[in-house]
């Protein structure tokens, strides 16, 4: 009876050692022309269906059952260099959310997202227009700010100059005063030469 018992005891854990999954690696992969993939890799038996969450910024997979030590986290690629992040992490025991944080949102195009499941691997595939859009805004946005910007500048410039020049206008001094003053200077002086002198 006591042999029976620890061979059982052998099997469960034996069994429980073989569905342990454990989250190996995450990552994007953007080579392809019109979708994105992330891959995530495990170890162990998957014995749950894995929950699709699609957010503003991300794109999520819930692992049951599943632990990953220590967490991974790492930049990639999608639109542009280091645009996105991949990440897997234990939110709670035996639950790992395996996420890529990307510059697009997915929501509302949840049925253009596939997620595909093969021993030991699965795949999230979705759609990389989005991006390509979400960069192309970007880039137009940072033109026109720095336009914008060259234009407030260029005004700047212009507002200093007639300032300056209506500045020097207020005080410019006709030539003909100085004309009058050198005049004025010169009947002074021939009055006091010829004032008689007083005797003290």
């Amino acid at each position: 009876m006591k042999m029976l018992k620890a061979l059982i005891i052998a099997s469960l854990t034996s069994t429980m050692a073989l569905a342990e999954v454990k989250i190996k690696s995450i990552d994007l992969d953007a080579t392809g022309d019109k979708v994105a993939t992330m891959k995530i890799s495990y170890s162990g038996e998957l014995t749950t269906t894995p929950e699709l969450n699609v957010g503003k910024d991300h794109v999520q997979v819930v692992l049951n059952g599943a632990t990953v030590w220590p967490k991974i986290e790492k930049k990639a690629h999608l639109a542009s260099s280091n645009d996105s992040t991949v990440m897997a992490y234990q939110f709670d025991k035996g639950l790992v959310r395996a996420r890529a944080i990307i510059p697009m949102n997915l929501m509302g195009q949840e049925n253009a997202i596939k997620v595909r499941q093969t021993p030991g691997k699965i795949e999230v595939i979705f759609p990389k227009s989005a991006a390509a859009s979400t960069a192309a805004t970007n880039t137009n946005k940072d033109q026109y700010d720095e336009s914008y910007l060259e234009t407030l500048s260029q005004e700047k410039k212009a507002a200093n100059t007639a300032a300056t020049v209506t500045t020097t206008a207020a005080v410019k001094v006709p030539a003909e005063t100085f004309t009058n003053l050198a005049n004025k200077v010169k009947d002074e002086v021939k009055t006091t030469q010829a004032a008689p002198a007083t005797e003290e």
